[in-house]
């Protein structure tokens, strides 16, 4: 995890909170930002060709189409967002406080990230977060009116990517972490096959893979075999 971290006034009470300081994802802030700052230029949906999705992998394009239709019409071309207020987060950054090095913590990063093909050929990348958006401009909050957009969509991405991981015919292969999967053989044998009972179905069809089956790590291709008949 890159950090940057600057100097600050000391703030007695607060450095045992260092531990926590570390969950953050820290990047540095932009100058200049505030309300004054200028709009940014989002794309209508008439103007794109296609959606790509960048992460995670998706690819049903007919319903990610609609998913992102969805995030470009409550971004309202721009109007619905305003920049980060660095004086702002500097302010959230002082409670979060190791001795006298103060960390400016920023949302973690997106939970789904989009590649906008346009009609004009020119690309366009939009990042969600929970309360954020991420745009070739900069770091944004989200509007209220848009707040519940996002909110909603991401929940249907996560649901669109689950069903259609979960039903894509086997054998195939999966990519540890790509779904909420408990990051365990079993919690992965009970997305697949229903019961955690049966790791080991995946732990031998993956021993180049996987050298000690309690120790999974998120990134891991796994293959996942078919099911053996039911007895």
């Amino acid at each position: 995890m890159n950090s940057m971290r600057y100097r600050g006034p000391s703030m007695p009470g607060v450095a045992g909170l260092g531990a926590c300081c570390l969950l953050f994802l820290v990047i540095a802030l932009p100058v200049g930002a505030g309300p004054s700052s200028p709009v940014p230029r989002v794309p209508g949906t008439n103007e794109v060709e296609r959606y790509e999705c960048l992460q995670p992998l998706y690819r049903n394009k007919v319903i990610l189409r609609e998913r992102g239709d969805a995030l470009l019409v409550a971004l309202a071309h721009g109007q619905q967002v305003r920049e980060w207020d660095p004086a702002h987060w500097a302010g959230v950054a002082a409670a979060y406080q190791v001795g006298s090095n103060i960390i400016c913590a920023l949302p973690a990063p997106p939970r789904v990230s989009l590649e906008l093909v346009l009609t004009n050929g020119q690309h366009y990348r939009l990042g969600v977060g929970d309360d954020f958006v991420d745009l070739p401009e900069g770091h944004f909050e989200l509007g209220k009116p848009a707040q519940k957009v996002f909110d909603d969509t991401i929940k249907q991405l996560a649901n669109d990517l689950r069903e259609e991981i979960l039903t894509t015919p086997k054998p195939c292969t999966y990519v540890v972490g790509t779904i909420d999967d408990g990051g365990t053989l079993g919690g992965i044998a009970r997305l697949f096959y229903g019961s955690a009972n049966r790791w080991r179905l995946l732990y031998e069809a993956n021993r180049d893979v996987i050298k000690n089956p309690d120790a999974i790590q998120t990134g891991m291709k796994l293959k996942i075999p078919k099911p053996p008949p039911a007895r």
